[in-house]
């Protein structure tokens, strides 16, 4: 990830094939905190998450606001219900590949919940928004943050005019004390 360019304007550049495929698909932790989510981003993200998923016992972790669509909501609920019922009601044959993920994002983010492989906090706020940006990609000791302005949901990488800055715990004090920050 050494060659990842410090600054991404969206949609011009490709933060999607870029960095965040290629940081799913080396990174070992992964956890993200924004204020808008949405599945609907899975299935861009599917080439990295699907690697990720088969390659690190870690789970993803999301920090999101309360603010979602009633289908994602939905499917969150879904995949609160214990693993056996998820899988006897709709996924008795999933694998988790790169294809399952973009067609069919609720129910893989459904899935992903009852096996436990992701894990969804909400940021309830009194009188305040819950907004933050930021993915953080680990490997061994070493951390890629990408932060700005982006919500992770498909317009927010794909559509939107964002700005998204890239920080490298190994690239100095500088980059060292924005990812501890964040």
């Amino acid at each position: 990830m050494d060659d990842v360019k410090p600054l991404f304007m969206l949609p011009e550049d490709s933060l999607t094939e870029d960095v965040l495929i290629p940081a799913f698909q080396c990174a070992q932790a992964v956890d993200c905190m924004v204020g808008f989510f949405s599945s609907r981003v899975l299935g861009s993200l599917a080439p990295g998450l699907a690697t990720y998923i088969r390659n690190s016992n870690n789970t993803l972790r999301l920090i999101i606001s309360p603010l979602l669509r009633p289908e994602d909501k939905e499917a969150i609920e879904r995949g609160l219900k214990s693993p056996s019922d998820l899988a006897e009601t709709t996924m008795a044959n999933l694998f988790v590949s790169e294809d399952e993920i973009q067609q069919h994002t609720l129910k893989c983010l459904s899935w992903l919940l009852s096996a436990g492989r992701l894990e969804i906090k909400v940021a309830l706020m009194q009188n305040a928004l819950f907004h933050p940006k930021v993915w953080l990609f680990q490997r061994d000791n070493d951390i890629l943050a990408v932060h700005g302005s982006s919500n992770i949901t498909y317009s927010g990488v794909h559509h939107n005019i964002e700005q998204i800055a890239v920080s490298k715990s190994w690239r100095g004090d500088d980059h060292h004390y924005i990812v501890n920050k964040l």
